[in-house]
């Protein structure tokens, strides 16, 4: 019995699945974003501290976007404050934990951004179906829903709205 495509979810093919061992950081997946060229979404209910972030996205700081569970407002706004030029927003109700980035790898697993200690389990995707898809379906709609959060060095908006 094969599964459907359906209000959801997406069936869909890929030749680069991969499995991670919990060895595999949330570093490791981020450490070459400076390498990268397209926008990386990040969903996590956590967040780890603005030291942490600069050692993983400090090469590259734009063309980010962060979003956290409300309880995590203040560790969002420090990291708004040191990287105005990411945008962060905050949802009450999020959990998830998902990398996107464009143009079509996918990152899901049980680790927040950060680092947990924990054994934590992740997979890699590569498909731009599949990161259109959960962009369009999933991100979309909660990034729509979020709080954004302002710089406070900054009187600048960034609506981040365009998608």
């Amino acid at each position: 019995m094969g599964w459907n495509n359906d209000s959801h979810g997406l069936v869909f093919k890929s030749s680069e699945l991969k499995l991670y061992a919990p060895s595999h950081s949330y570093g490791m997946k981020v450490s070459q974003i400076w390498r990268q060229t397209g926008i990386m979404r990040i969903m996590t209910y956590s967040l780890p501290s603005v030291d942490y972030v600069e050692k993983q996205i400090g090469r590259r700081p734009y063309d980010i976007w962060v979003l956290c569970h409300s309880k995590f407002t203040s560790k969002a706004q420090a990291i708004k404050d040191k990287f105005p030029d990411i945008a962060v927003r905050t949802l009450d109700n999020i959990h998830s934990k998902v990398i996107l980035i464009e143009p079509k790898t996918l990152y899901i697993g049980s680790e927040n951004f950060g680092h947990s200690g924990w054994i934590e389990t992740c997979i890699g995707v590569r498909s731009a179906q599949a990161h259109d898809w959960f962009f369009d379906n999933v991100f979309r709609g909660a990034w729509a829903a979020a709080t954004e959060v302002q710089s406070a060095s900054t009187s600048a908006i960034w609506s981040g709205t365009d998608f």
